[in-house]
């Protein structure tokens, strides 16, 4: 069977899985690349992502996997942001044993193309047959790295995918596979709009949702300022010192605003200001928290729920 090219086999022992031990975002990926690659003791079969190799990589479950089936457990690990610099993987799905091999389950997150004002715009959409709601989570700065796959925009859209949200993930024109150029924030928002409108084609029956983080927050709250389907906004360390969002004075509808009291490139402050002026805002501040969160995942997770009815 293909495997996906963001995602890596490796095999955990059971009782080491029995304790919980190898959770999300808890191993380090140099170490066990290394295993999986080199490692000709290793109990099992997998295939590494190549990065020079067209297409998804190639899963071979031989008999070294299968004989071992009741020693190890294997894992799907997907190549989340942290692991761009070699960092770490995240647990994404296990798998199952038959008489074929093995079958991924829980794999639904689809790489998708939809049309922008600038051309077609590269997605990452996760849908569910019967979703809370649906919502649109925009990245940071295109000009400085940001894309689809930062590290707080996964989490972000994980926090939604937990309490059954279809999410929709976008590159804003210009980055990666999406076409256009960088347009100083005017053109991102229509970028965001036109995400608005591919996702609530999927989903006009549910309440939908924007969502951004830091630059994100403009470009996609600009888009839902101007779209009356929106019924709720959420933005993560808006960058109110950077970018001009005077365009929001007037709007009513819930805002969940998280921002860290130690963030270094939007201060606290900033954002605290600019809530006081929206009476549907309420401000969900981490404390100790930079701009990246990169020590207070969960925190992040919980503070923007935390107006949601779940």
């Amino acid at each position: 069977m293909a495997l996906p090219d963001n995602l890596l086999l490796l095999c955990v022992p059971k009782e080491e899985a029995r304790k919980g031990t190898h959770g999300s975002c808890e191993l380090p990926s140099r170490s066990l690349a290394h295993r999986a690659q080199y490692g000709s003791k290793a109990p099992f079969n997998c295939a590494i992502p190549d990065e020079q190799a067209p297409g998804p990589a190639q899963l071979q479950v031989g008999p070294k996997m299968q004989n071992q089936s009741r020693k190890f457990i294997p894992i799907v690990f997907s190549l989340c942001s942290q692991c761009l610099c070699g960092e770490r993987f995240c647990l994404q799905a296990p798998l199952t044993f038959g008489l074929a091999g093995c079958s991924l389950r829980g794999m639904q997150h689809k790489r998708i193309f939809f049309q922008g004002p600038a051309g077609r715009l590269q997605g990452l959409y996760r849908p569910f047959s019967k979703p809370r709601a649906a919502v649109v989570v925009c990245h940071p700065h295109p000009q400085f790295g940001g894309t689809m796959n930062n590290k707080v925009v996964y989490w972000m859209a994980r926090a939604f995918e937990s309490i059954d949200c279809s999410v929709l993930r976008f590159n804003f024109r210009g980055v990666e596979q999406s076409e256009g150029h960088w347009d100083e924030g005017a053109g991102e928002a229509e970028d965001a709009a036109a995400a608005l409108d591919w996702l609530y084609a999927e989903h006009s029956d549910v309440p939908l949702w924007l969502a951004g983080f830091s630059f994100g927050c403009y470009a996609g709250l600009m888009a839902a300022r101007k779209d009356e389907r929106v019924e709720r906004l959420f933005a993560v360390a808006p960058a109110v010192n950077l970018w001009d969002f005077s365009f929001m004075q007037g709007e009513n509808r819930p805002l969940t605003v998280v921002a860290g009291t130690s963030d270094k490139i939007v201060p606290y402050t900033a954002i605290s200001a600019s809530v006081r002026l929206l009476p549907g805002a309420h401000l969900h501040s981490i404390s100790e928290a930079g701009h990246f969160f990169p020590e207070h995942r969960d925190a992040l997770a919980t503070a923007l729920l935390s107006d949601v009815d779940v």
